[in-house]
């Protein structure tokens, strides 16, 4: 979501998230690769700062590129929902979900 808008990544345009054991975060705006690390205690999230690199991306990636890095920022707690990872904020409004890549 941005704003009153809903953005859906398709490909080769895909936001990406991995969670890794060692609570590193790393992954894909859709333009962009980011990483950063994260804190996990009984549904809360807390993330750093991501830092990420900084290619020029087409337009509708660039857009989804700002959507993505903006919810990261209030992301605050998580959950598994049927096969998806659900975002959520401080008021536990889902504020992006991820899906399994199937090739």
């Amino acid at each position: 979501m941005d704003g009153s808008k809903t953005l859906t990544p398709m490909s080769p345009v895909l936001a990406t998230a991995n969670f890794t054991k060692d609570s590193k975060v790393v992954g894909s705006t859709g333009c962009n690769r980011y990483f950063g690390t994260y804190e996990e205690n009984d549904g809360k999230l807390k993330l750093s700062p991501l830092g990420a690199t900084q290619m020029m991306c087409v337009e509708d990636a660039m857009e989804i590129e700002n959507a993505f890095n903006n919810a990261m920022e209030k992301v605050t707690d998580w959950q598994l929902a049927k096969d998806a990872l659900v975002l959520s904020d401080t008021n536990g409004k889902p504020i992006m979900e991820f899906v399994p890549i199937t090739p």
